[in-house]
């Protein structure tokens, strides 16, 4: 839902006359001037229109218009950030599996921190979500249950094939999630091939792996 950026960033223009629970960004290219680029997406609003999958559009008659669209797009992290504290989960599965991700995640968010506000947004294409979480109106926090909504989310996207570890990758902060849910055979492969490569533990030590061996070598 868009209601974080509009709310705390100046500036934002909303195109449409209707709300829905979902929105897409969508922008054509072409290599020719010659391919009717406005043609071709009005006509596939039209039919979304006609067959019920389409709520309203809007169609970008200049390039401010365009870039105004893409603000809408670009500045969710600022709003969510202006909206105070948050928890931020890079997640990807399947692409036609994120209509039913987003609805069963927001079931797993609300029966751990009622009335949670959730704000997912992402690329389609690729099917990553940045499903990220502010309290509830009014409260300070997540009632320390930020572990357990990680986990959680992590979880279902592992179980419908997906990732807790997106574009942005493991790093520091995903270390706990892997160890809980990747195959202990894959966990040990990477720590053989880390202490295969950097036996003395000094790349990027706890990134990925913080296991030590019995040696005291971080791998």
């Amino acid at each position: 839902m868009p209601r974080p950026v509009l709310h705390h960033v100046s500036g934002l223009t909303w195109p449409l006359e209707s709300r829905a629970a979902a929105y897409l960004l969508l922008e054509l290219g072409s290599g020719s001037a010659r391919v009717p680029l406005d043609d071709i997406m009005s006509a596939l609003l039209e039919q979304g229109i006609e067959q019920g999958r389409i709520i309203d559009g809007a169609l970008a008659a200049s390039e401010a218009q365009r870039a105004a669209f893409w603000r809408l797009r670009e500045e969710q992290p600022e709003g969510q950030r202006l909206a105070g504290p948050q928890l931020k989960h890079d997640i990807s599965v399947p692409p036609a599996l994120i209509a039913a991700f987003v609805a069963e995640a927001a079931k797993v968010c609300e029966g751990l921190v009622p009335d949670v506000r959730i704000n997912p947004f992402g690329h389609l294409g690729d099917g990553n979500i940045h499903y990220n979480l502010t309290p509830p109106q009014g409260a300070a926090g997540f009632g320390g249950r930020d572990a357990e909504l990680a986990l959680a989310l992590a979880r279902l996207a592992t179980t419908m094939g997906g990732s807790f570890a997106a574009e942005h990758g493991l790093g520091r902060s995903k270390v706990a999630l892997a160890d809980a849910l990747r195959s202990p055979v894959e966990r040990q492969l990477q720590r053989v091939i880390k202490q295969a490569v950097d036996p003395a533990g000094v790349m990027n030590p706890g990134v990925i792996l913080n296991v030590t061996d019995k040696n005291n070598l971080s791998i």
